[in-house]
């Protein structure tokens, strides 16, 4: 069984190459570390953040047809929210069917 972690989809570099993975793996737990610079407008991080009305409305006309997080991202990085990535924070995705 290969219990290796790796990146969330290698082929899409712009969807998730602005995480900083090696400074990630010897971050500290609960430690918070700035994401600066995107590389890429196609970048779809998995996120937590407290709702506010100052949030853009997610676009449920995008639902099933791919790409709503992306410009979900775009909408709230363009209002000037932050991003940081957690130390000893992972998720597990679980494939879905392409949408």
């Amino acid at each position: 069984v290969n219990k290796r972690g790796h990146i969330f989809d290698p082929t899409n570099r712009g969807g998730h190459g602005s995480t900083r993975y090696k400074s990630w793996i010897r971050q500290e737990a609960a430690s918070l570390l700035p994401i600066n610079c995107l590389k890429s407008h196609r970048y779809e991080p998995f996120v937590v953040i407290r709702w506010c009305r100052d949030l853009p409305p997610f676009q449920s006309a995008f639902n099933g047809y791919g790409k709503n997080k992306m410009t979900w991202m775009m909408q709230v990085m363009r209002r000037g929210y932050k991003l940081s990535q957690v130390g000893g924070a992972f998720v597990t995705h679980y494939p879905h069917l392409d949408s």
